[in-house]
């Protein structure tokens, strides 16, 4: 009796206990908000088919993988259908909810191609595979990023004794693999720089430790910052500006190398007038000066039109981002060069990224170099400002002569002369050119329509915008 009774109290023991199978059981209080997702999902639409005609086997590693706190998925039949739980979707990103029930190698077609060898080769083995580090392309947030993943594929046997699906944990180690990698070009920079004696040795060990970060720097641009008196001899004596009025440039920058792209390229001119106009960096770098901090800004259409002409380090594809990173001595608020570069176009611009890209420069101004070798270079700039106020007094004498000798020749020309800016401001004219035109000085380009016969203001427009654009006369 007692051996009896004993039976009867397991029994009953076991009648109390709470059900946790809600696959077989869908209206348990306990569910949650994931498990009813795939309870919810069409399973009518997928190869598996309604969840109450699944084998007992496939719902049992279901339930066990939604339990997983670890990213955790069954691929189950010789489609290998997937079924994942909610750990998993921080991992596929804008695949989910589409990808679960389904296909894998319609959601993850850029990558099946790896895991469907795998898989297959699983079904024939039944071993185990592990993966550290894996590199995956993987399109989740709307663009090919690139990604690492370390995994395990275990082989699910059935009934039949052979291989009927495959339970895979799965951890990403992005951060990690490519933190690994920018730690390593710091390092590799680092002990480069250490060795340089001279501002331009510098420069040219620090691209070409660059050189070694296709991935994460596919394009480089170097530009040091020369002031008035150094640019004088590499620029015209004087510019002119957006307005029409002539400015001394007060920083002119000098590229002292490139990696990706030829020195002297329509995109890498070998001066830059940081106060004109001359080349499509222009404005980012005004920008990074005025901030004395990095600049990152995505690329233009016409940018980027450009960038596919030309043949790309890393992954072969152009960068949709420029940075800019300011290059400033410790204890100093001398802007001594640029470090402009492509971002990594398989990689959002985030705080490592950041990080990297600040470190990097960081390296060439430590307290020992900035004290042997960027200190110099601001006391030798300091050392030429007074050279650059006599070319400065110089140059306005040589300016204003010029505009005395031709407001002489302009006085006895038989003919109607006057100095226009780029948008058609008259600065100055001689008395036929105003009693032609019936245009005053100081009038614009907006009132030529008011002394120019019906049907010329066309061609007279066209022909101005091609003389700007070609500079030369028309």
């Amino acid at each position: 009796m007692e051996e009896a009774g004993s039976v009867v109290v397991a029994r009953a023991d076991k009648s109390r206990r709470r059900l946790f199978d809600w696959i077989s059981e869908p209206q348990l209080e306990s569910i949650t908000p994931f498990q009813r997702f795939i309870l919810d999902v069409d399973w009518e639409r997928s190869l598996l088919g309604p969840m109450q005609q699944w084998p007992a086997q496939l719902r049992q590693m279901v339930l066990l993988v939604v339990q997983d706190p670890s990213p955790a998925v069954v691929y189950w039949g010789d489609d290998s259908t997937i079924v994942y739980n909610e750990a998993y979707t921080k991992l596929i990103g804008q695949k989910h909810p589409a990808l679960q029930g389904q296909d894998p190698k319609i959601e993850f077609a850029e990558i099946w191609d790896h895991f469907e060898k795998l898989l297959a080769e699983q079904r024939e083995t039944a071993q185990t595979t592990v993966e550290a580090n894996a590199f995956l392309l993987l399109h989740r947030h709307g663009f090919l990023e690139e990604t690492y993943f370390s995994w395990k594929f275990v082989p699910i046997i059935g009934n039949e004794g052979w291989v009927v699906g495959s339970h895979a944990t799965v951890v990403e180690v992005t951060r990690e693999v490519i933190g690994d990698r920018r730690l390593s070009d710091i390092r590799s920079l680092s002990g480069e720089v250490s060795g340089a004696r001279t501002i331009k040795d510098l420069w040219t060990r620090l691209l070409r430790s660059i050189q070694k970060a296709d991935k994460d720097i596919p394009m480089a641009w170097l530009y040091s910052v020369a002031d008035s008196a150094t640019s004088s001899s590499l620029s015209s004596s004087r510019s002119e500006g957006p307005d029409g009025s002539f400015t001394m440039p007060s920083s002119v920058c000098i590229l002292e190398g490139s990696i990706g792209i030829a020195a002297g390229h329509v995109l890498a001119p070998i001066h830059v007038d940081l106060d004109s106009f001359n080349s499509c960096l222009v404005g980012t770098l005004q920008q990074a000066r005025q901030e004395m901090g990095p600049v990152v800004v995505p690329v233009g259409e016409e940018l980027m039109n450009r960038f596919r002409e030309l043949k790309w380090r890393g992954f072969g594809v152009p960068s949709t981002h420029i940075g800019v990173f300011p290059i400033i001595p410790n204890d100093s608020t001398s802007l001594l060069a640029f470090l402009v570069v492509g971002l990594n176009p398989r990689r959002t611009f985030d705080d490592d990224y950041r990080s990297f890209l600040t470190s990097l420069t960081e390296q060439v101004t430590t307290p020992q170099l900035s004290a042997v070798i960027l200190r110099e270079e601001v006391e030798r700039r300091q050392s030429l400002a007074p050279q650059e106020a006599l070319d400065r007094d110089r140059l306005s004498r040589e300016l204003s002569e010029s505009e005395t000798k031709f407001a002489r020749f302009a006085t006895r020309a038989p003919i109607g002369l006057a100095v226009l800016s780029r948008d058609g401001f008259a600065q100055s004219a001689n008395d036929l050119w105003r009693e032609l035109t019936q245009l005053p000085i100081g009038s614009r380009r907006v009132a030529w329509d008011d002394v120019l016969a019906e049907g010329e203001l066309d061609h007279v427009n066209a022909t101005w915008d091609k003389m700007l654009a070609e500079k030369k006369p028309c």
